[in-house]
């Protein structure tokens, strides 16, 4: 799976969640790095350091984002929480299952992180987005 990179297309006209966005995809580039490491000895501590790190920096960057549309009043904010949830609560269930010693192929790993990011981002993110900006009009 191919690394992603940023471009504008991915901008939702928030610098803080912009930067926000940009250090999640730095972080599963690092990610998709780590898990093509030819030290095969090493990959499920990686993996399950990475998903980790990452069910923290969701809930960070989840949250502050919830807090944007909460004080744009975006009308949607009750939908895109369960939407995070639910990501949440599958990136959760990848780490169980890494701990717990059931295969988990990294190619699936990665195309969960990286499609859900940028689909989320170019789809749900951008909802708010369009909402915000038609707000400064």
């Amino acid at each position: 799976m191919p690394r992603i990179l940023w471009d504008e297309t991915f901008s939702v006209h928030n610098a803080e969640l912009d930067k926000q966005h940009q250090k999640w995809i730095e972080s599963i580039n690092e990610l998709h790095e780590a898990l093509t490491s030819p030290d095969l000895s090493l990959l499920k501590p990686i993996a399950a350091t990475s998903l980790e790190a990452m069910m923290q920096y969701v809930r960070y960057h989840f949250s502050s984002e919830e807090e944007y549309m909460l004080a744009i009043n975006y009308p949607d904010l009750a939908g895109h929480k369960m939407i995070h949830e639910k990501f949440y609560v599958q990136v959760k269930g990848l780490l169980c299952d890494v701990k717990e010693g059931r295969t988990v192929l990294n190619s699936e790993i990665m195309k969960t992180m990286t499609n859900w990011l940028q689909n989320h981002i170019l789809q749900e993110d951008m909802k708010y987005s369009r909402f915000a900006a038609a707000l400064d009009r």
